[in-house]
Formats: C-alpha cells, structure tokens, sequence
C-alpha cells in the first residue's frame, strides 16, 4: 500500500507515517549541507577567508532551517501530521539543548529578523545624508558543527524507523484495495 495523496483525509498513522517520511528527507538535506559545510570550512585561506566563511554561514543557516522544519507546524492537514513531537525523538531529547539551540537560532535570526538579534542603527545627519549600521548575527556562535552533524543523522535514523513502525500499523488497519 502506498500512502500518498488519494484525495482523502488519511487515518492518523498514514499522517504520521509522512510526516516521518518528510522528517528523514529533511534530516538527509541537513547531512549534505554539514558535509558541504565541513568541507568548504576546511578550504579556508587568507585570500578568500570572507567568501568562504560567507558560504558556510549560507550552508549553515540552510542546514538549520532544514532541521528544524519536521519540528514546527507545517500546512498538511489530512495527508500528513501538522508536525514530529520532538519529544517522542530519544536523539532530541537527549540533546534538548543543541535542538532548542537551533530552533532559537531559526526563529530569532535566520528565518526572522528579531530585534534582539539583528539590531540596526541609523543615523540621518542632513537632508539626504543617512548611515546604517547593522549587527550580523555569527549563525555558528556556540554550535557545535559536528555535535549537529551527530543530531541530524540520529534524528534521520530514528525518523526512518518510525516511517515503517507508522506505516505498518497504517497498512494494517487500511481497507484492503
């Protein structure tokens, strides 16, 4: 059986079942912007330090955002859970703080623009005469790369298993075609 958008609302597991199915396509996309982002960081040298530290500041930010999409409310009603609890996760809960770490990081200054975070000066001295000063929030600031390369691939294991613990029992209550 396969459980995919037939038109009708789908039982709770089939729900689940793609939600955790797009959870571990998530976390594959998380794995390949920390091994691009570990691989352009080891590439560092004096003539194109601010280029590449751009670069993985970009892959970072995408890393981050592709992470913490499974655990935020998406707009899937019927054919997928609104969301993965991520206490129902042992590799989240077991490392709580990285996972609040970056949905922090996401929410305050990579998918929004918080104050707190992305403050901006703005001086006017004259009619046309105006001067901007912004801080530019270090998305690496106290996170641990490989510590969330270790995340991501845990959370990708055991959201591939609950994939096919939720699809089972799916295919075990669906009426038979």
């Amino acid at each position: 059986m396969s459980i995919n958008d037939t038109g009708a609302p789908l039982s709770m597991d089939a729900q689940h079942t793609n939600r955790y199915a797009l959870a571990v396509n998530d976390m594959q996309e998380v794995r390949e912007y920390l091994q691009s982002y570990q691989s352009i960081k080891q590439l560092l040298c004096v003539d194109r330090q601010e280029v590449i530290k751009t670069a993985c500041q970009g892959i970072l930010s995408a890393a981050i955002v592709a992470y913490c999409r499974p655990f935020l409310s998406n707009r899937s009603k019927g054919f997928a859970a609104r969301s993965v609890d991520a206490a129902q996760l042992n590799s989240v809960t077991s490392r709580c703080a990285l996972h609040d770490l970056l949905i922090l990081k996401r929410n305050s200054f990579i998918a929004h623009a918080d104050w707190s975070a992305r403050k901006a000066e703005v001086v006017i001295s004259g009619t046309n005469d105006i001067h901007a000063a912004y801080t530019a929030p270090d998305v690496s600031a106290g996170l641990d790369v490989q510590e969330f390369q270790i995340l991501a691939g845990l959370v990708f294991h055991e959201c591939l298993g609950k994939t096919l613990e939720h699809g089972l029992a799916a295919q075990a209550v669906a009426p038979a075609l």
